[in-house]
């Protein structure tokens, strides 16, 4: 089979209303998403929690009806990624772990992670099954990984195994079995899914490279016994599946992912095994120079044999793969270099500038494909020599700078057919600019803001008029595509478009100038795509649309605006490389977002759904123009589709019903346990972080704790606190305030006294002769405490910390067997904190 990237247009749709219409649904899948996930992390107290929860209940709801009505007008809309009945299911899908999290929330479960994660697979496992949609099984995928990756990391049941090959590394093989599976089921699936670009199948490989790489590199770290064959054996499994990908399957994506680990190990290996010293440094250079030019070799060679036209430009995995592999070897040299000459002098460095720049001009005029991959090598180890020689970071001198910019214009000049280099000397030279203009801007502190504001908003829109004289001169386009892309690397991954852009010398910037730019920029890049295309009334109402989500709703965030723009360009320039990094862009964007302090988490979650719905009404409004074009795709029996319809109704009614069962009784027993349990009060200690998908909480610590570890070794081996749960005996004293009396194993007889004036344990005794008037609290070992139930943390509304952390005591409602809830917080008088 041979695997191919798409062509054509952008998402595989014919024209711009098709594109537009499947892009911004999903956009606006993932706006709402975000949005719903800011919303119940900002933790609404003052609604009662069975209304938060039975409101989550009913979003669900409204999703699954939307995917169901949506597959009854057009039979075939499950047969694509990219329609309203597969976003509204994957929204579904978000909202179930949003309605988990916020019971976890409300409840203050203090619930492992792990069980979150898993609990929300598990409930997805129906619609799965029935729909086949590629999202639900991307979601599936990514948190049965993650659910099993915080279990093995938290539980200490599984501490006592290991292994005969590699002790102590069962967590790894678990992760490595999984994924393997995955992996297996991603090609024994593929008829029965939709998937043109094997996303499951990339990511399942991407996911089982990393788990290999880290079951090695925790056998370096540990230096088992048995490292070497582990790092024999990584380097069969991936070494085998990268080839078995490129020779048998094609796909060269895969087989980049496995070569990459691949390289990783081999090249960890080599360095534990020998170490790095003077006189081991050229044999490290000369292995990872040669092992990762074998590994390029291979791809290119593959690639040529698949593409039937060999003068087509690399592909984008390709080239990251070269890059990734060139600057590591360079950083090999470079420390080979230093550990054998030591301080490189300021002429030495000019001269093997011009030495490189010389034999790249000379292999740019006599290719030689033996000789292809030395120009880059050359120059990134000659340029990163110079900056670090001649102090171009720490003291710029714009003479030097000057220098170094226009060597890097001679390389980009001479290098027509090396789009790789030509990226690379762009890079350089545009970062060797920025900073120099920063390191200036340092000696003047009153006017630093002001002018950082300036030269980022002059950067966006140098790079915005760069992309407007490609599409004016598209024979220009070409040269100016690596420079185009080097411009656009820096803005992204130099943080110039961070929210949070820090304050030097205690001058804050705000960039105000930037924002209002890149904001105003997504309508005009709007309008100028479509004026020529479309009448001035659509391209008018759509600019307005859009210019309210990016001005109004997303005017904080220049990030998340300019993968807007990336977006849109996509489109104009038939981009599916630039499409997928404004997509991943526009998501880091939002986890910035998410995260910054400037306002509050409930204004983002109203301004992302407001945009989220603006851009569903968009796909509404074209939705004629999806409906005839998708008659002509998916299933071509439209008999058979409403067959299948009924099949995936009854599924996503019993998904439904699952997963509204399954909250609502465990809604209920909380309930009832918080109505009917015994209060008890603990002393406690809090601290304040933030939860991913929680908000703002206190990580709590008891005092019960230290009581256990105050236990003598001498009167109870360590062995008998090796229990995952137990169970202490407390009685309140005068102000209520629970004391701690005794310590019992859970099916054990042993009861451990603790002597309150003395403050040590005494002997153990049988039985449970005095314990009377006590109330049992079950304790779970937990991140290295103990705590009653797992509770560590207590949610509170964003903004509040201050507030909670006056708490000094925890009250909670016990069952007879222990089981707690934490129910409120207590000041040092023992009374009740509310929210302000």
């Amino acid at each position: 089979m041979q695997v191919k990237v798409l062509k054509g247009s952008i998402l595989d749709q014919p024209e711009w209303k098709q594109f537009l219409s499947a892009s911004s649904l999903l956009l606006a899948a993932v706006l709402l998403g975000s949005a719903l996930i800011m919303a119940i992390a900002a933790n609404w107290l003052s609604w009662p929690k069975v209304g938060r929860v039975a409101l989550l209940q009913g979003t669900i709801t409204v999703f699954v009806f939307l995917a169901w009505y949506r597959a009854q007008q057009v039979p075939t809309d499950w047969s694509r990624a990219l329609s309203l009945s597969s976003m509204g299911l994957a929204l579904a899908a978000i909202a179930v772990g949003g309605l988990l999290a916020l019971i976890g929330q409300s409840y203050q479960t203090g619930a492992d992670p792990w069980q979150l994660f898993a609990v929300w697979a598990l409930l997805l496992l129906p619609w799965l099954v029935v729909t086949r949609s590629l999202f639900i099984i991307l979601i599936v995928l990514l948190l049965t990984n993650v659910a099993v990756f915080l279990f093995l990391e938290v539980d200490p049941a599984w501490g006592g195994f290991a292994l005969l090959l590699a002790p102590n590394s069962l967590y790894e093989l678990i992760l490595i079995a999984l994924n393997g599976v995955f992996l297996a089921l991603s090609h024994w699936a593929a008829p029965y899914y939709r998937d043109p670009y094997l996303l499951v199948r990339r990511l399942a490989a991407f996911l089982l490279m990393s788990a290999v790489v880290f079951w090695q590199s925790v056998a370096w770290l540990y230096q088992n016994t048995y490292m070497e064959w582990q790092n024999g054996i990584s380097l069969l499994i991936l070494g085998a599946l990268g080839a078995w990908y490129l020779r048998r399957q094609q796909d060269l994506v895969a087989g980049a992912i496995f070569y990459g680990g691949f390289y990783i190990v081999a090249l960890g290996f080599f360095v534990v095994t020998i170490g790095v010293w003077t006189s081991s440094v050229v044999l490290l250079f000369v292995f990872c120079a040669a092992v990762g030019w074998g590994l390029i070799w291979d791809l290119r060679r593959v690639w040529h044999n698949t593409e039937p036209s060999s003068h087509q430009k690399e592909p984008w995995f390709l080239r990251a793969f070269y890059l990734v592999v060139q600057h590591i070897v360079v950083m090999f040299f470079l420390l080979m270099f230093w550990m054998l000459f030591g301080v490189v002098l300021p002429l030495f460095t000019h001269l093997y500038l011009l030495v490189a720049l010389g034999v790249i001009i000379y292999i740019q005029k006599n290719p030689n494909k033996w000789l292809q991959d030395l120009p880059l090598f050359l120059w990134l180890s000659s340029v990163f020599l110079a900056v670090v020689s001649l102090d171009v970071l720490t003291q710029p001198s714009w003479g030097v700078i000057g220098w170094l910019v226009a060597l890097n214009g001679v390389v980009y000049a001479v290098s027509d057919s090396r789009w790789t280099l030509r990226f690379s000397s762009a890079l350089m030279a545009l970062g060797i600019i920025v900073n120099g203009i920063f390191w200036s801007l340092d000696q003047v502190w009153e006017y630093w803001a002001d002018y950082s504001d300036v030269v980022l908003t002059g950067l966006f829109l140098g790079w915005l008029l760069l992309a407007w004289v490609m599409a004016q001169k598209t024979r220009w386009q070409q040269n100016l595509s690596p420079l185009w892309w080097a411009w656009g690397t820096l803005l992204v991954g130099g943080g110039l478009l961070s929210v949070d852009f820090p304050a030097i010398g205690g001058v804050e910037v705000t960039l105000q100038r930037l924002r209002w730019a890149v904001s105003a920029a997504v309508p005009a890049v709007f309008a100028y795509v479509l004026w020529r295309q479309y009448a001035w009334v659509w391209v008018i109402g759509g600019s307005l649309l859009l210019a309210i989500v990016s001005m109004v709703w997303l005017w904080a965030v220049p990030l998340a605006n300019l993968a807007l723009i990336a977006w849109l360009w996509s489109y104009a320039r038939r981009d599916h490389v630039l499409l997928w990094c404004a997509g991943i862009v526009f998501l880091f964007a939002l986890g910035g977002h998410y995260y910054a302090q400037d306002r509050l988490l409930i204004t983002k979650a109203m301004e992302l759904a407001l945009a989220g719905a603006v851009l569903a009404l968009i796909t509404w409004l074209l939705r004629d123009d999806r409906t005839k074009l998708e008659g002509t795709t998916g299933l071509a029996n439209k008999d058979l589709g409403k067959k299948t319809n009924v099949r995936l109704g009854l599924g996503l009614i019993v998904g439904w019903g699952l997963i509204l069962s399954v909250s609502g009784l465990d809604v209920w027993a909380k309930e009832k346990l918080l109505a009917e349990g015994q209060s008890v009060v603990l002393k406690l200690a809090p601290v304040d972080p933030r939860a991913l998908m929680q908000g703002d909480y206190m990580a709590l610590s008891f005092e019960v704790d230290r009581w256990l570890r105050q236990l003598p070794d001498a009167q109870a081996p360590r062995s008998s606190l090796s229990a995952k749960t137990l169970n202490v005996y407390v009685r309140p004293n005068a102000q209520g305030v629970a004391q701690l009396v005794a310590v019992q194993k859970p099916l054990g007889k042993d009861v451990w006294w603790w002597d309150e004036h003395l403050q040590q344990w005494g002997s153990p005794s049988q039985g449970e002769n005095g314990l009377e008037q006590t109330q049992v609290v079950q304790l779970k070992y937990k991140k290295g405490r103990w705590l009653p139930s797992g509770i560590d943390a207590w949610f509170f509304p964003e903004g509040q910390a201050a507030y909670f952390a006056q708490a000094q005591y925890g009250e909670f409602k016990v069952t007879p067997t222990g089981k707690a809830l934490l129910y409120q917080l207590l000041d040092e008088k023992v009374q009740p904190l509310t929210a302000p």
